[in-house]
């Protein structure tokens, strides 16, 4: 799906990584986030060969793929266990990604959805602060631009306004 995505970047000499991770309900969020964390760290230790430069990578993920890359990148355990850090990542591009799992699941609700996928993938509602990357923000993250539009109906707008609001707070550079 996002291979034409990919083509469109290759003419201006970016070196496109598309990583996958496993669907629901054959996998949960943890397996998804360290399948996600193994794809970052696989690229941060190859991406040279392929003609990239490790120190300029950019993460980028779309809907549920934003709110798993941007967890990978924030909560320290999921690189820490590749041996990698987020200070070797050069930026974050996230599009209408879920960064914050409760104001998800009151959305879903206030929507007549009673959230059984939400609370079936994130193995129950006490994970959902945990499983955020709202949670996680902190100073001295790489630089980060959010893209959702505001006739999105899956995730709302207000999950990336207050990201933003959170991540600049901290002193992160976002836009």
């Amino acid at each position: 799906m996002y291979a034409p995505a990919a083509q469109l970047l290759l003419p201006h000499g970016l070196v496109v990584v598309v990583l996958n991770y496993a669907l629901h309900p054959a996998a949960h969020y943890q397996q998804q986030v360290s399948e996600v964390a193994d794809g970052i760290a696989w690229t941060l230790a190859n991406i040279a060969h392929y003609g990239g430069d490790p120190n300029r990578v950019v993460v980028c993920g779309q809907s549920a793929g934003g709110h798993l890359a941007a967890l990978a990148l924030l909560d320290e355990q999921w690189l820490g266990r590749t041996d990698h850090h987020v200070s070797e990542i050069a930026g974050f591009l996230g599009i209408s990604g879920a960064y914050d799992i409760v104001a998800q699941m009151e959305h879903e609700r206030a929507h007549g959805r009673e959230g059984p996928l939400l609370i079936n993938h994130f193995e129950g509602p006490e994970n959902f602060a945990l499983a955020s990357p709202l949670a996680y923000v902190r100073p001295g993250l790489p630089p980060a631009r959010l893209i959702h539009g505001d006739a999105d109906t899956t995730v709302p707008m207000a999950v990336s306004e207050t990201f933003y609001a959170a991540l600049l707070a901290a002193g992160n550079q976002c836009d």
